[in-house]
């Protein structure tokens, strides 16, 4: 093998699991206030609701519009009546996680890296 060949599998395994340990550390996690304070002041990127007859839906820039939650859905404008909406869940992350996967991804790639370049 080349010198080449091991930097790009090296680059690629890497970014993997960078990719994996960010992705898999975030969680949704239910809100135990009104639907429109958790937009109001957290004002995240999406939320998952939970309606009153068991359904969910996943709404990307939420917004509260008088008595409704708006948002977009697949591309397609939703509303839903604050008065509907059972359960709001906000997507978060852990630190901890990441902080410990990201360098023991790091050395581990560089370990590979090292044993397959040894001679």
């Amino acid at each position: 093998m080349n010198g080449r060949a091991i930097s790009r599998r090296t680059t690629m395994s890497l970014s993997l699991v960078l990719v994996l340990s960010l992705v898999s550390c975030a969680h949704w996690r239910q809100q135990w206030v009104a639907p429109e304070a958790v937009v109001a002041e957290e004002r995240p990127d999406q939320i998952r609701l939970t309606r009153k007859d068991g359904t969910q839906l996943t709404l990307r820039d939420p917004a509260v519009v008088r008595d409704s939650l708006v948002g977009t859905v697949e591309k397609e404008r939703r509303a839903v009546a604050l008065t509907d909406v059972d359960h709001v869940y906000v997507r978060r992350g852990s630190a901890l996680l990441p902080a410990v996967l990201i360098p023991l991804g790091i050395v581990l790639g560089l370990g590979i890296a090292i044993a397959a370049t040894w001679d």
